[in-house]
């Protein structure tokens, strides 16, 4: 065996890099790393020349540095939380910034570490299934490999969304998922069937269909250990989508504990919108899988029925010694605002999900303000529709308009800034 190799959950059968599903059984299949090529690749860190992401290559199913396909991923801020520290008294509370990645989401990893693999074999084209950041993220890597895409996707992807992916080059494909009797993981499913017939390689960032993307994942846990100094949180809030973000950052966390870079490790919390408590659930049921749930939720990209990486996330959990929590989707909608307005990030409702699920743990008493803890920002908010950017936040309430007579009358201007700073207050409420 070579760094790394294959693991069947299923089987334990153990194979070589390649598959994406297990050759003997078709279970689903664990990237394991050999230890020894975990500690050397710590052993290395300190002299890497490397920036970002692919500063941790060793620590990637990746072939050859030459062949990494790189837009800049990697090195996001982690900031301190000023919403935190002046409402709620937390002095350490930071926001993991993923939405300034190059496509606006965290999905730009795994789009580089997937697109990266494929550089042996060359000119072949991909297929994904997003309902829009992974889409997105895989177009523009594709684009920057000179590849083809094509992103099964499902007819509710908002046009932002659809706009990116076809900007970058993609095709879309959309499918219905809406309708009566339709099987929302549909597209999920039969991608890597699709790949087979049409000769196409998959690029689905779920561990479901694709067990390498997801390691990925784990340059965030490494990042946030190194901004800490070498420290490890208390508590990481994460949302859940397919939940690949929290299983794979949990991998990242556990080798830096485990390999003396850091001393301890932190709780992962997972984060779901109430219309959507597929983990809750299993969690709170102590079930070791993760039964699909009706979907009532309006916040695009945490709304899977069922989350394809739920069960390596409730494992996350579990082991952690973590918590799952829900936030309603107008507490959500408020996360993002309060990010605009204090943190100055413009966040997707989606990527606000783990703020909405620190203030309901604060409010429960499950969180000490003492405690250090990191929230992932994790999309953009020009990704996601108006409707669902906190357009009741009172942000409307902050235009004024100038009659065109007074538009040269400094006094007017003037007077009217005067009666606006004297009314003071940010729109958000106590």
């Amino acid at each position: 065996m070579g760094k790394w190799s294959v693991v069947c959950t299923k089987c334990n059968g153990v194979f070589d890099d390649g598959p994406y599903v297990c050759p003997a059984c078709g279970g689903q299949l664990d990237v394991k790393f050999d230890p020894d090529a975990v500690a050397q690749a710590i052993d290395g860190l300190a002299c890497s020349g490397r920036r970002g992401m692919w500063r941790y290559d060793g620590f990637l199913p990746v072939q050859s540095p030459l062949s990494i396909v790189s837009l800049g991923e990697g090195d996001t801020p982690l900031i301190k939380s000023r919403l935190f520290k002046e409402r709620y008294g937390m002095e350490h509370v930071y926001l993991k910034v993923e939405c300034q990645s190059p496509t606006g989401s965290f999905k730009d990893r795994q789009a580089s570490l997937g697109v990266s693999r494929l550089q042996s074999d060359s000119g072949s084209g991909c297929l994904t299934a997003s309902c829009g950041n992974a889409g997105a993220a895989a177009a523009a890597y594709c684009a920057r490999a000179g590849r083809r895409l094509f992103v099964l996707a499902s007819d509710d992807i908002s046009d932002a969304k659809l706009e990116q992916i076809l900007f970058y080059g993609g095709h879309v494909i959309k499918v219905p998922t809406c309708s009566p009797g339709s099987d929302p993981m549909g597209l999920y499913r039969i991608v890597n069937e699709v790949c087979s017939v049409a000769g196409l390689a998959p690029l689905v960032t779920a561990h479901y269909s694709n067990p390498y993307l997801g390691e990925a994942n784990k340059t965030i846990a490494y990042e946030t250990c190194i901004q800490l100094g070498k420290c490890a949180p208390d508590h990481v809030f994460a949302p859940i989508g397919g939940g690949g973000l929290l299983a794979g950052m949990w991998k990242g966390f556990v080798e830096f504990r485990d390999n003396e870079v850091t001393a301890g490790s932190p709780r992962m919390v997972a984060v779901q919108p109430e219309g959507c408590p597929s983990l809750l659930n299993a969690w709170k049921l102590g079930l070791t899988h993760v039964p699909a749930v009706e979907v009532t939720t309006k916040i695009s990209g945490v709304s899977l029925s069922w989350p394809l990486d739920g069960v390596a996330a409730l494992r996350a959990v579990r082991e952690s010694e973590g918590s799952v929590v829900t936030a309603s989707d107008e507490e959500i909608i408020r996360a993002a605002a309060l990010l605009g307005r204090f943190e100055g990030l413009f966040a997707e409702p989606a990527g606000a999900v783990s703020v909405a699920g620190l203030l309901r743990s604060l409010e429960a008493g499950e969180v000490s303000r003492s405690d250090r803890v990191v929230c992932l920002i994790t999309g953009a908010g020009w990704k996601s529709p108006l409707s669902l950017r906190g357009a009741d936040d009172g942000s409307r309430r902050r235009v004024s308009v100038v009659p065109a007579q007074a538009s040269r009358d400094a006094h007017y201007v003037g007077d009217l800034l005067k009666n606006l700073i004297e009314q003071g207050g940010d729109g958000l409420g106590a």
